[in-house]
């Protein structure tokens, strides 16, 4: 292959005069269709696009440099030079090719018999390296801007399709966090919830790089949270212990905080919390674009939690209305006051150990607080009979459930809801009642109300017999399962008793247990 050398010495191909430059300082060599430079001096002065190298495959555009020159390196079609291979630089070669800039010179490599088809042009024209230059970093920055704008209409159309649809608001807390961490990458992020009565903010999820300091306090600065809140203004601090904004802020000093962005979460006028991006490391600042990604997520914050939020009202109030019905019921009923919300705690906590989907634990749920809702069509006299009932009256207590489903019917929504109202009282054999369904005929969550409805049953005292005990209860399931009850239903019913999850005691379930809606929608931890 073709060989350029490049150095002081006269029998060089290029000779350079610069001290810093060695006799033979390096060498260009064609391999094939690649030209490779290699070092041939210690290699301590010899870089190419600002990195030291001995060997290195060049590329048209590389900057060399040598000692004190800076050198481009052109691969161009074109005709054969016309210069001769003893090029010589002196300073009257230089003054020869000096133009309006001082510093302007150039360097070209006699390539015609080396390569025909190509030739290789050493430029040091630093106009031309400028203009370049401006051309190149103008383009980058168009493309890193795209890049900016690309990556931000991806987190929002992906955030916004799933916090809007996103009702509970754990869930949402961490499906921002989530995308934030994605698209910005900080050492750490935080959500936080504005208090207005007491002027703070609490954490209310978190997530954190490995990088992250492990001695850094949970929360951000409370002082720049508050401004961000108070003030309805997104801050940008690119050095917080510098800022003057905070230079007062003794938290700011303490957390050690580098770059920091936080925003407000604001919907309807409403200061709901902020948004707050971390970096510990001087070696990266947060930028503007930055901040204005964060700003658009804390907008879809806003919406979506004042949704969550106005859903979990809606909710509440959904829910008092039914445990009203549901307790103006069983005033008619001495012995079973509280049945209903008692089933409802145990069904869910059965559900939460089978790990259900939300589905069939919303049914589960609802299904338990309404299972006896028919028992409002039998009379008084028969629900408060303080003995054993009759045979008649019996087939009088038996028609609640279908009269239950049926009150319910006129409800739209709740199919599944209904058939857990209709069905509680099946059996796995066949022999229970309404229809005397069987086996997978029985919808799950029917299945689940029906451990739950007997577990209190077996459980609270009756004037004709007392309650029993938890071996005895736990025996009666072990039993039951798989004829009366569903086997699986059975066996996580008898492992709640085990583990001491539940008690065989209505007022300490109760207890045990918050009835809210919102316990009804959370998951239990174990």
């Amino acid at each position: 292959g073709a060989l350029v050398t490049l150095g002081r010495d006269g029998r060089c191909q290029i000779v350079l005069e610069d001290d810093e430059i060695a006799g033979t300082h390096c060498q260009i060599e064609r391999r094939g269709k690649r030209w490779v430079l290699t070092s041939l001096d210690d290699g301590s002065s010899t870089r190419v696009n600002n990195e030291r190298v001995a060997t290195r495959t060049l590329y048209d555009g590389d900057q060399i440099e040598l000692g004190g020159l800076r050198l481009r390196f052109l691969c161009e079609a074109a005709q054969p030079l016309t210069t001769t291979s003893g090029a010589f630089i002196t300073p009257r070669t230089k003054a020869l090719s000096e133009d309006d800039d001082n510093s302007a010179r150039s360097l070209a490599i006699p390539a015609e018999e080396l390569l025909p088809e190509s030739r290789v042009l050493l430029s040091r024209r630093i106009d031309e390296m400028d203009r370049l230059s401006a051309m190149m970093s103008a383009r980058a920055r168009e493309d890193q801007t795209i890049d900016r704008l690309r990556k931000a209409l991806d987190t929002i159309y992906s955030l916004s399709s799933k916090v809007l649809s996103e009702i509970e608001e754990e869930e949402l807390y961490h499906t921002m966090l989530e995308a934030m961490m994605e698209a910005l990458t900080p050492d750490r992020a935080h959500i936080l919830i504005w208090d207005a009565s007491e002027e703070s903010a609490s954490v209310v999820a978190m997530r954190r790089t490995r990088i992250c300091p492990d001695d850094i306090p949970e929360g951000p600065s409370q002082d720049i949270v508050r401004t961000s809140i108070q003030d309805s203004v997104a801050l940008l601090t690119a050095d917080a212990s510098s800022d003057p904004r905070f230079e007062q802020s003794d938290s700011v000093q303490r957390l050690g905080v580098h770059s920091m962005i936080c925003v407000p979460i604001i919907s309807g006028g409403h200061k709901l919390g902020a948004i707050c991006v971390e970096e510990f490391s001087p070696l990266r600042r947060f930028q503007e674009y930055e901040l204005e990604l964060l700003a658009a997520v804390a907008q879809l914050a806003g919406l979506a939690l004042e949704r969550a939020r106005m859903h979990e009202e809606m909710e509440n109030l959904f829910y008092s209305c039914i445990r009203a019905l549901v307790s103006a019921i069983e005033t008619k009923d001495l012995y079973t006051h509280g049945h209903s919300e008692r089933v409802a705690a145990i069904a869910v906590a059965i559900a939460n150990e089978m790990n259900v989907d939300e589905k069939t634990l919303d049914d589960v749920r609802l299904g338990a607080l309404l299972h006896d809702i028919g028992k409002i069509g039998v009379p008084e006299q028969i629900l408060q009979k303080p003995s054993r009932l009759t045979d008649d009256e019996y087939e009088i207590i038996k028609s609640h459930p279908a009269r239950g489903a049926e009150i319910l019917s006129h409800i739209a929504g709740l199919k599944d809801v209904i058939a857990a109202v209709r069905w509680h009282h099946e059996k796995m054999n066949g022999a229970g009642y309404p229809d005397g369904l069987a086996g997978d005929e029985i919808p799950l969550a029917a299945r689940i109300v029906s451990v739950a409805d007997a577990f209190d049953a077996m459980t609270s005292n009756r004037a004709y017999r007392d309650n029993l005990s938890v071996e005895d209860t736990i025996r009666e399931f072990e039993a039951g399962a798989g004829s009366q009850f569903d086997h699986d239903v059975a066996l996580a019913m008898v492992k709640l008793l085990r583990e001491g999850e539940v008690t065989p005691y209505a007022s300490k379930i109760t207890a045990a247990l918050n009835l809210s809606s919102r316990s009804y929608r959370t998951r239990s931890a174990s």
